[in-house]
């Protein structure tokens, strides 16, 4: 578009902004809507998309323009300057919008587009013309955690004068609960697209995922528009969709709206984009009654929202020190929450998984939620690992929750992980007869494994080097204690504990059968077809690829992928290439000594 078609633009909204006002709001099927667009909604309505058409869905204020600019991006190479050919609504229409004449309405621009077309909307699901569906366009669907999300919501009407006066933020927050804003409740809303995403063919993003990991999101995206980009490409269009980048982009944020009409006086457009500014904005009394009406209006829904994540502002955080806890080495910040840990009362149907670390946890969770979801991969990459599953004792030292907090937020059944040794496994999983499901590595390839993710671990203890962790790991001065006395407590409590009990090497060797036991210790019955679409999705391959499994949603101040990947080589018998022949021997006799006593059939190799 040229320019002089982009200042025409600019120029009708000009010419409008006298008859500009705040728009009162008039329901639409029970969703209050500004009166502007409630009164041409049958037109809205009857809209008919080509089917490669691109929809891209949000409640307002939930990081549409963003992704807008990310996939013109991605739809033009990365070409920064055939982005900047026209501001955002008019390169993406805005499918519902209608303003005072001479504006265009969206359906107008639309009608003088040729498909493909990226088209905008924040109607809730039940709204979107059905055209979209019946065509089968894909559709994008961006959501962001609650509390930010009024926040923004709140500064936006503020400036907006084309919404209805957004009055205090005390009564904000309320009118929010309720529903009574433009596009209605938030909450119906994220839900609506989340129950019909794997229906409806619906990528659903979260804002959060893409502050924490913006490439990992761009690829996500560029993936399901089936396209290929250069790495060089995806950075580039990385760092052009940055916030920073964004803000001064004038074709992205929207200094083509006069201050009429956008008073950015009071509020710009593009305000903060961080995560966790609620916190600026909440009183610990409003916060608790918003998370309390949260719980409420959620508790049917298991949609992975987090109000906090890792920022790369963020201070390095130090490694660990080890503090003892009846005997066990734990990392300080982990011991000093055991205490509540040991309270945790979980509930019959919760799954307990555990591991020594670095002996297949992540493999197994991955098996498990699989299996939990019938094979479905969209399912299984709703969120990370760390979201779909619960870490027992971790702390908000690395994550915006603690396990603990993330375990109060979901209803059972949960699958929960942990490292703990058996004596301090809560006895609540015990009384409860929760079924357990542990795996055991064979100690050489574990301290190989172990040893790497420490190096890549920044908040682990200083591994030293190769010679010195060995010795540590034959004295149990690692983490989560002896390898030795881990493995044989709960090999000793197998039978009468309803735990099964598995074998990395095992899993390795005949990866199918390993799978129908969990399954059929979960009580589940899958089919044939669906069991090997599990064991093709939980290959080594596909886990290091999978950006819901592989860590790599972490930021590199806390797990640096540069000197070890999380997921690195997966092999029995890797042992091989770092034990020197003293070593294994001195090794084994360890070995022999403390394991005399049990007959675990560990194997170091095929």
């Amino acid at each position: 578009m040229s320019e002089n078609e982009e200042l025409s633009y600019s120029a009708a909204i000009q010419e409008a902004s006298k008859s500009i006002c705040r728009f009162p709001l008039i329901p639409v099927e029970g969703i209050p809507l500004r009166s502007s667009i409630a009164n041409n909604f049958d037109a809205i309505s009857a809209f008919c998309p080509d089917s490669s058409d691109l929809l891209i869905a949000t409640y307002p204020k939930a990081g549409t323009t963003w992704t807008q600019e990310i996939v013109d991006l991605l739809l033009h190479n990365g070409d920064a300057e055939a982005c900047r050919r026209a501001p955002t609504p008019v390169r993406s229409p805005f499918l519902e919008i209608c303003y005072p004449p001479p504006i265009p309405s969206g359906l107008e621009l639309l009608s003088k587009m040729a498909p493909p077309r990226i088209i905008k909307t924040h109607l809730p699901f039940q709204l979107v013309p059905a055209g979209f569906w019946e065509k089968k366009c894909k559709a994008i669907y961006v959501a962001r955690n609650a509390k930010d999300n009024v926040v923004s919501y709140y500064h936006f009407d503020r400036m907006n004068m084309t919404q209805p006066e957004p009055g205090p933020w005390e009564g904000y927050i309320h009118k929010f609960m309720r529903g009574d804003l433009p596009w209605g409740s938030w909450y119906d809303h994220v839900k609506g697209y989340w129950e019909e995403r794997d229906k409806r063919n619906i990528l659903y993003i979260f804002y959060e995922d893409m502050k924490e990991n913006p490439r990992r999101e761009v690829e996500r995206i560029m993936r399901y528009l089936d396209l290929s980009l250069s790495d060089d490409i995806i950075t580039r269009i990385v760092e052009l969709t940055s916030f920073t980048a964004m803000k001064e982009n004038p074709m992205a944020n929207y200094t083509c709206v006069p201050t009429r009409v956008y008073d950015r006086s009071i509020s710009a457009f593009m305000r903060k984009g961080e995560v966790g500014d609620w916190k600026n904005h909440f009183t610990p009394e409003q916060s608790a009654e918003f998370d309390a009406d949260y719980q409420r209006q959620m508790k049917q829904a298991d949609i992975p929202f987090r109000t906090d994540v890792m920022s790369d502002k963020q201070t390095v955080i130090p490694r660990s020190l080890l503090v003892p806890i009846e005997g066990i080495l734990l990392e300080d910040h982990i011991a000093e929450g055991l205490e509540a840990v040991s309270a945790f009362s979980p509930h019959p149907s919760d799954l307990l998984v555990v591991a020594y670390p670095k002996s297949g946890s992540t493999w197994t969770l991955e098996i498990i939620d699989l299996l939990l979801h019938n094979g479905d991969v969209e399912s299984c990459r709703r969120a990370p690992i760390t979201v779909r599953t619960t870490f027992l004792e971790s702390t908000v030292r690395l994550r915006s929750k603690s396990g603990l907090d993330q375990l109060k937020e979901l209803d059972p059944p949960r699958v929960i992980k942990t490292h703990l040794p058996f004596q301090l496994i809560p006895v609540g999983f015990r009384e409860k007869k929760c079924k357990t499901i542990y795996v055991a590595r064979n100690p050489k390839d574990t301290l190989v494994s172990f040893y790497y993710f420490h190096h890549m671990n920044k908040t682990c203890p200083e591994p030293g080097t190769w010679d010195d962790f060995v010795r540590k790991f034959m004295r149990d001065e690692l983490p989560w204690g002896s390898w030795y006395d881990h493995v044989k407590g709960f090999w000793e409590e197998r039978h009468k504990r309803n735990i099964l009990y598995l074998f990395y090497e095992d899993m390795k060797e005949n990866p199918r059968r390993e799978v129908e036991r969990i399954m059929k210790f979960l009580d589940l019955s899958l089919s044939d077809d669906v069991i090997s679409r599990i064991v093709e999705l939980t290959t080594f391959k596909n886990m290091k690829e999978n950006p819901m499994a592989n860590y790599t949603f972490l930021p590199n101040e806390i797990y640096d992928q540069s000197v070890s990947k999380f997921i690195r080589k997966g092999e029995v018998g890797d042992w091989k290439n770092h034990f020197t022949a003293e070593q294994a021997a001195e090794f084994d006799e360890d070995y022999k000594k403390k394991m005399k006593q049990v007959n675990i059939p560990f194997k170091t190799e095929f």
